[in-house]
């Protein structure tokens, strides 16, 4: 997973790698049910549910880290 972020993130990849180790333990297919909103969270940059519709138009996968 770490030589997938410093690809698309070359510019700094250590700010990269260290967000994504916060946000999911460098796991794609981690998930946060307990939004006290409702939303949910997924995925390697643990994007918010809010924005499934608009990934669902654009053919994109949260939990595909490429996508993602």
């Amino acid at each position: 997973m770490k030589a997938l972020i410093r690809e698309y993130f070359p510019e700094d990849p250590h700010t990269a790698i260290a967000i994504a180790t916060c946000e999911s333990g460098l796991k794609p297919h981690a998930f946060n049910p307990n939004n006290p909103n409702g939303t949910t969270d997924g995925g390697l940059w643990q994007i918010n549910s809010v924005h499934d519709n608009r990934l669902n138009q654009l053919g994109l996968d949260k939990y595909d880290p490429e996508d993602a």
